[in-house]
């Protein structure tokens, strides 16, 4: 059971990892249980944030080209077209996981039963 919003700790998280220190949200689309973002990161490249929910899941998806964020986007708006810069090349590093920093963090807890 999460201790608050999953998609905000996501963000944090994501934040510090990258030591990102300018982060603008272009663009955010809702459908049935899916969000898409466009973030602008420090000014200089462009990540795509698909965040699904449902009932026991939460899945956080990084694209870092946008190609995969259109595509799903246009399952739910056929015309859909990004308007924003496309990165050509990025080279984060996305090793990141709320299980693995919940132990500091204190993200989520175990249901009891």
């Amino acid at each position: 059971m999460w201790n608050s919003q999953a998609f905000s700790y996501f963000l944090n998280l994501l934040k510090d990892e990258l030591k990102i220190y300018s982060f603008e949200n272009l663009e955010k689309k809702s459908h049935t249980h899916y969000e898409f973002n466009i973030y602008r990161v420090n000014n200089e490249f462009n990540i795509y944030l698909i965040y699904i929910y449902e009932m026991n899941k939460e899945i956080f998806i990084v694209d870092t080209k946008g190609e995969l964020y259109e595509n799903l986007l246009r399952n739910f708006e056929k015309s859909y077209s990004c308007n924003f810069e496309k990165n050509q090349t990025n080279n984060l590093d996305l090793n990141i996981s709320l299980a693995k920093n919940n132990a500091l963090n204190n993200y989520f807890k175990l249901a009891s039963s």
